[in-house]
């Protein structure tokens, strides 16, 4: 265990490495120099001269050696780049840019964010499936750590913006039910309710998106000409409509929502230009 340690360390630290075969190789031949040409040596001038040569041989021998060594780790070096570029960094950027561009900056509010290898059946939510695959394989060892922290602040981000809509969503839900009760309408599906909302998910974007609800989002069934109604059936529809809209304003969740959703927004971002340095040094050290 301890021997495999100290190898990754080498491999993260390849100047340590280097100084400590080259510091070496300086200090033996500062040390044979001057031992072969110190006044009070017997050495005959002859033998100078070999060990000269021989010297000279070693050092250029450690350089090329160093050199070939060099060349194969840029070799493997470029390699691991790649893969790293193609199987890791691009899928990711790809994926976050993908529901950057459709989802935040459209400007909509998912009713849910998830993490997951697949899409779960049936769910209209937004799903990261790309590093949650590479999370659970070999690649995760390559992620640098700076890549995973960023990823960690960007799942927080996700949590924190869907648990806040869920609230939102139990209030809206609340004061539904207090409205339709106040007019005497069933909140499920009957034969006695002829107009009303059923739930928060019909009318949560608006809310969100600080809209009035107009007459087709707050009427739920059995309204389709509006115009044909009686004066009072009317009547009652617009104070209906109109009382969930005073309701709905005064909804201090909603701007919560708005801020996660605006703190999510920004998260992805950065983890969209980290992706984006990383992918770019990758091809600019590699160029040539």
């Amino acid at each position: 265990m301890v021997r495999e340690k100290v190898k990754l360390f080498f491999a993260k630290h390849k100047l340590i490495k280097a100084l400590l075969i080259v510091i070496p190789i300086c200090v033996i031949l500062y040390c044979g120099f001057q031992f072969l040409y110190d006044k009070r040596s017997n050495i005959s001038e002859t033998t100078k001269g070999i060990i000269g040569t021989l010297l000279g041989a070693v050092v250029g021998g450690a350089f090329t050696l160093l050199g070939t060594i060099w060349t194969q780790q840029k070799q493997t070096r470029i390699q691991n780049d790649i893969r790293r570029s193609n199987t890791i960094y691009k899928p990711l950027y790809d994926e976050l840019r993908e529901i950057h561009d459709i989802v935040l900056k459209q400007r909509s509010f998912p009713s849910n964010v998830v993490f997951a290898r697949s899409r779960p059946d049936y769910y209209e939510g937004v799903c990261y499936k790309v590093w949650c695959r590479i999370e659970a394989d070999s690649r995760y060892l390559e992620v640098p750590r700076s890549l995973k922290k960023q990823i960690e602040v960007l799942i927080l981000a996700t949590k924190e913006y869907t648990a806040e809509y869920k609230v939102l969503e139990d209030e809206l839900n609340r004061i539904i039910c207090n409205v339709n009760r106040d007019y005497s309408l069933a909140t499920s599906y009957n034969a006695y309710a002829q107009y009303g909302v059923n739930s928060a998910i019909s009318i949560i974007d608006a809310v969100l998106e600080n809209k009035w609800l107009n007459r087709n989002e707050a009427i739920w069934y059995g309204v389709h000409d509006y115009d044909q109604l009686k004066p009072e059936q009317r009547k009652e529809i617009d104070s209906y409509v109109q009382e969930l809209n005073r309701q709905c304003q005064h909804v201090n969740q909603a701007t919560i929502v708005r801020n996660k959703r605006e703190q999510w927004n920004k998260r992805e971002e950065e983890t969209l230009e980290l992706l984006a340095c990383l992918i770019q040094y990758n091809n600019l050290r590699n160029a040539g």
